[in-house]
């Protein structure tokens, strides 16, 4: 019987043993397969499809993206009333979308308007629609939106 314990300690002891390599080589193990290209000399193509998305080291700045905002409506009418003045005023025969975007814009967001801001708005809408009416088959979304706003606003009603 005491021949038998101390075969079963021994056992136990060699396990013990071989229970700690075994962790150590999962250790070692698991080590290996945290590695990728970005911490360590491994190429990325042995990263597989399991690649962490990368962080960028730029701050944020706090600003909007996008660029410059355009001229606001008190610029395109200043414009308009200096040419007036001098003579030669701006022909808005040819609608720029941006011109419509900052009218539309101005209808939708303020209620009231300096002279000269209301001068170009119907001079816009007056185009606008002289260009609906001349035009058989089809009038930009842009336009059909400013002139729903200013019949809205009841200015360039006819």
């Amino acid at each position: 019987m005491l021949a038998l314990i101390g075969w079963l300690l021994r056992r136990l002891c060699e396990l013990e043993g071989r229970i700690k390599e075994l962790e150590q080589l999962r250790h070692r193990l698991e080590g290996r397969l945290a590695l990728n290209s970005t911490n360590s000399g491994k190429l990325p193509l042995t990263d597989g499809l399991a690649k962490a998305a990368r962080k960028s080291l730029r701050t944020k700045s706090g600003r909007r993206p996008g660029g410059q905002p355009g001229p606001g409506l008190a610029i395109h009418a200043q414009f308009a009333e200096l040419a007036d003045r001098v003579g030669a005023p701006v022909p808005i025969s040819t609608l720029n979308s941006g011109l419509i975007a900052v009218v539309d814009g101005a209808l939708r967001e303020r209620e009231t308007f300096e002279p000269p801001e209301r001068t170009l708005i119907e001079r816009v809408v007056a185009r606008c629609q002289a260009e609906r009416q001349s035009s058989k088959w089809w009038v930009s979304s842009e336009i059909d939106n400013l002139l729903e706003i200013a019949s809205q606003r009841g200015i360039g009603c006819d």
